[in-house]
């Protein structure tokens, strides 16, 4: 009889508190630390478990050491008054770093989704010693401008196509949420997550409900959680800058983002020096909750890390 196959595993770390640049924050690790390292960072009101156990396990089994993070106002980390955050996306980028220097690492390929992307880019301007490659994904390349092409005032409005209308209803549908019911805020999470889906997607309200109750039951302060980000987004610009990001640089981008339409990806394309953009057919902007997408975006992790 054939002796069965070994199975190698990938050891998952325990989850640890990283005390960094006046903050607590919620960390774990995948992998071996000799491996290159990866930092994952979330979006706005997202917490580190929005990349998945697998996801995190699978680029773990081909050679990084993953380490996925809770932003301030997330989950356990430190929270802040809710509606005053006083603090931006480059502060954000600052803990970014602190949680390498707490896994003892000097340099990391670094992956960011939507806000966690605008990090991403602040750190290889403001800490270009730190980064090794850049992984945009579902993001943009001015946080200001958001609100003002929403609304078609402000210095940039123009500069982007403005969300689409259901973004606009979406965030009348949340304004009468309470976010401190566990059940109403469940629901209106599955809700977000349904309106951002693009129509390639094949949306998991079951997944997506199971994520809403680990979210809500994790937040330190759901307020904060929910409305902090999006303050500090709006405070923080950066795309004068783009010009000084030396590092290699993907972007991949859905062509149906209905709140950071396609022209935010094709604006850093253009102005990040050699940057590649990648469009994905039919794919919305919520870190999709589809398992292709995930095959998608691991084996494009996998390559552009390679180096």
């Amino acid at each position: 009889m054939l002796a069965a196959a070994k199975i190698e595993t990938v050891p998952v770390h325990e989850e640890r508190m990283v005390r960094t640049n006046g903050v607590e924050l919620r960390a774990q690790a995948f992998g071996n630390p000799s491996d290159p390292a990866l930092l994952l960072i979330t979006g706005a009101t997202a917490s580190m478990k929005r990349w998945p156990e697998e996801f995190c396990t699978r680029l773990a089994d081909a050679g990084r050491f993953v380490i996925r993070f809770d932003n301030r106002d997330t989950g356990p980390s430190t929270t802040f008054p809710p509606g005053a955050p006083g603090y931006t996306v480059r502060d954000m980028a600052d803990d970014a770093v602190g949680v390498l220097d707490a896994y003892g690492i000097d340099r990391a390929h670094i992956a960011g989704w939507s806000m966690g992307g605008m990090i991403t880019q602040n750190v290889a301007i403001h800490h270009p010693k730190r980064i090794r490659s850049a992984f945009l994904f579902g993001t943009t390349p001015d946080g200001s401008s958001i609100g003002s092409a929403a609304s078609g005032s402000g210095k940039d409005s123009g500069a982007f196509a403005a969300p689409s209308p259901r973004i606009v209803q979406l965030l009348t549908y949340n304004a009468g949420v309470d976010w401190t019911d566990e059940a109403q805020a469940v629901e209106a999470w599955v809700h977000e997550d349904m309106v951002l889906t693009g129509p390639g997607d094949t949306f998991a309200a079951d997944l997506s409900r199971d994520n809403a109750h680990v979210l809500v039951r994790e937040a330190r302060n759901i307020l904060s959680h929910r409305t902090n980000h999006g303050i500090a987004v709006a405070m923080s610009y950066w795309r004068d800058r783009l010009k000084d990001i030396r590092v290699p640089t993907l972007i991949m981008h859905g062509t149906h983002d209905y709140i950071l339409p396609l022209d935010h990806a094709k604006a850093m394309a253009a102005e990040i020096p050699g940057a590649k953009l990648v469009v994905v057919e039919g794919m919305g902007h919520v870190l999709s909750l589809d398992s292709r997408y995930w095959d998608v975006f691991a084996r494009a992790l996998i390559a552009h890390t390679a180096h």
